[in-house]
């Protein structure tokens, strides 16, 4: 009867144990590198197409930028940038680690970055982790990105920043005009892979058009409601460093410039500034602005 008994366990626990997933770390290991690689070819010339790789409740750090989650905000973003320029990359994988339903890629990167309106084109090193998950298919998807810059500036994110945004909405605190201004009046910003340039018209009322015969009173009420000026930028990690070499107001073009402190979202954009010296010292203003199309 023990000898039975013995023998009815054993195959109990041969069948328990026949019946239990078996997990191929090194063929999961293989699966998530062919992702991952498929991700990389599809990066080069645009990153729209490796949106398809992605989880629905992806998450995307860019660098420099706040998080982009879910599938469609990220193809938004990236094509976004695959309308601006041309991104070609080269990366070398360091390692690669599967737990379970997740798993890991250590990668670096180096490649360009070459605006379509004929600007020049930026050289990028880069490093980044990427996160994978199991689907339920036994499929990897892409389920997190982080990467951020190997050099002192900030190349791909000064890309990002490339092209025209208008203000829609201006908040000041501090000073007389401390208050919310959600009409703004006509503005533009431009950024391209150096350079930039501003226009705007600060308040939320028109500027009055001049009679046939204006006063010095009039003349300098039109010269006091416009703000331009234009120059280099730099980027370094959230701030964004402007450096004027033409202005309405001589002080803006003169010392080490100015800077604000930013945050990109895809086609939205926020810029604080706050102690340049050609303005009020106890007033901060925040731009909210979207990309033109």
């Amino acid at each position: 009867m023990k000898k039975l008994l013995l023998i009815v366990a054993t195959l109990l626990v041969l069948a328990v144990s026949g019946c239990a997933p078996q997990v191929d770390v090194e063929a999961d290991a293989a699966a998530v590198r062919s992702v991952f690689d498929e991700a990389t070819a599809a990066l080069n010339p645009g990153g729209a197409d490796i949106v398809d790789l992605d989880a629905e409740d992806a998450v995307i750090m860019y660098a420099n930028e706040l998080a982009v989650i879910g599938k469609e905000a990220i193809r938004a973003r990236e094509q976004s940038f695959d309308d601006q320029a041309t991104f070609e990359e080269t990366r070398s994988v360091e390692e690669v680690v599967v737990s379970g339903d997740w798993a890991f890629v250590r990668w670096t990167g180096t490649g360009t970055v070459t605006p379509k309106d004929g600007g020049e084109s930026s050289e990028f090193n880069r490093k980044g982790i990427t996160i994978f998950q199991r689907q339920p298919d036994n499929s990897w998807k892409i389920a997190r990105v982080i990467w951020n810059s190997n050099q002192a500036g900030t190349v791909q994110a000064q890309s990002a920043l490339e092209g025209e945004w208008q203000i829609e909405e201006v908040t000041i605190v501090g000073g007389d005009n401390e208050g919310t201004y959600s009409n703004p009046q006509p503005s533009l910003f431009i950024f391209t892979g150096r350079h930039y340039s501003t226009l705007l018209i600060p308040g939320d009322s028109p500027r009055q058009q001049f009679p046939e015969q204006t006063t010095d009173e009039e003349r300098l009420a039109a010269f006091d409601n416009f703000i331009a000026n234009a120059g280099t930028y730099q980027v370094t990690g959230s701030t964004l460093t402007v450096q004027p070499f033409v202005a309405k107001v001589p002080n803006a073009m003169a010392g080490e410039g100015f800077a604000y402190e930013y945050s990109l979202n895809g086609n939205s954009l926020i810029l604080v500034l706050a102690g340049a010296a050609w303005a009020s010292s106890d007033t901060e203003i925040t731009y909210r602005l979207s990309r033109l199309e």
